[in-house]
């Protein structure tokens, strides 16, 4: 159970911080497609639901985030 002071809490630090949360959240949300935790819904619906479908999905993430990998390096290096 959340106490109401740590709900307003959660809520204030999203409010002061909108980038690093929406960081967070597209962070897990990713983190959660490629590596979902055992038992858990999404695990349930990447697995079961079209398991050559979630492969062919993985397969094209990786060549995007191998692209994107690349991009950042070279960026880094700029700096």
């Amino acid at each position: 159970m959340v106490l109401e002071s740590q709900k307003k809490a959660s809520r204030k630090y999203e409010k002061k911080n909108p980038d690093r949360t929406r960081y967070n959240s597209l962070k897990r949300g990713a983190r959660n497609f490629i590596s979902p935790k055992a038992g858990s819904k999404s695990d349930e619906t990447t697995l079961y639901w079209n398991p050559y479908k979630y492969y062919e999905d993985l397969v094209a993430y990786r060549e995007v985030l191998n692209k994107r990998i690349d991009e950042v390096e070279k960026q880094l290096a700029e700096v």
